[in-house]
């Protein structure tokens, strides 16, 4: 009853053009999408952007849902597809931290933050990245279901976690992180914005695409 009600409400939304209904992980709305949606409304005023977290990595074009912000190779058949940026990762912590570990030897004797749990299952973890760089694995040291979580331990100087473009870009950018050096790698996988076959007609939601897109592009 409680899906079926927020399904009605989300349709309702959906049929008003000046609503865009879109879906995105907790950790996509909290550290791209919401910094940047002032910008949006600044030139939007308007519109009327809602923004659903399900508790899943994998957001969905389901009933009401205009917009999905997806991350992963953009093979999604369940509407229009576009990618908004490269997605890549690399290890990254306070400079302190950063320096410590390299004095120690490497990643093999940092401790790690890891992001696991039975709905994160479509991000690439510890074991992947050291599995691809050729480094030795080394049990993780905490293990968070979400990276809100994840970036404060990082934040706190409890250890490295793996960076991502849309999570960690602005931490690195304004200093607060400090990427691990030469440890940059692209696992083919990207940032992708897909609108709904309904949200695909609506104006609002395509003034919304146009933003995202020449955002990302721009980043």
């Amino acid at each position: 009853m409680i899906e079926d009600a927020i399904a009605d409400i989300r349709d309702e939304n959906s049929s008003n053009d000046s609503h865009v209904t879109l879906a995105c992980t907790i950790g996509m709305a909290t550290y791209w999408l919401m910094p940047r949606l002032p910008d949006f409304y600044a030139k939007h005023p308007s519109i009327t952007v809602n923004v659903q977290a399900p508790p899943f990595d994998r957001p969905v074009l389901s009933r009401g849902i205009d917009i999905a912000l997806r991350y992963g190779t953009g093979d999604w058949r369940d509407g229009e597809t576009v990618k908004l940026f490269d997605e890549r990762i690399c290890p990254v912590g306070r400079p302190d931290v950063i320096e410590r570990a390299l004095e120690r030897g490497g990643l093999s004797e940092a401790w790690l933050i890891d992001v696991r749990s039975t709905t994160q299952q479509n991000w690439l973890g510890w074991s992947d990245y050291l599995k691809a760089t050729g480094e030795t694995f080394k049990p993780v040291g905490e293990v968070f279901d979400n990276y809100i979580q994840a970036v404060q331990a990082t934040l706190d100087g409890r250890g490295l976690m793996l960076g991502w473009k849309s999570i960690t870009s602005e931490h690195v950018s304004d200093g607060t992180f400090v990427s691990w050096p030469d440890g940059d790698k692209d696992f083919g996988t990207g940032y992708f914005i897909s609108s709904s076959e309904t949200g695909g007609r609506k104006d609002a939601a395509q003034s919304f695409v146009e933003w995202a897109v020449e955002v990302a592009r721009d980043q």
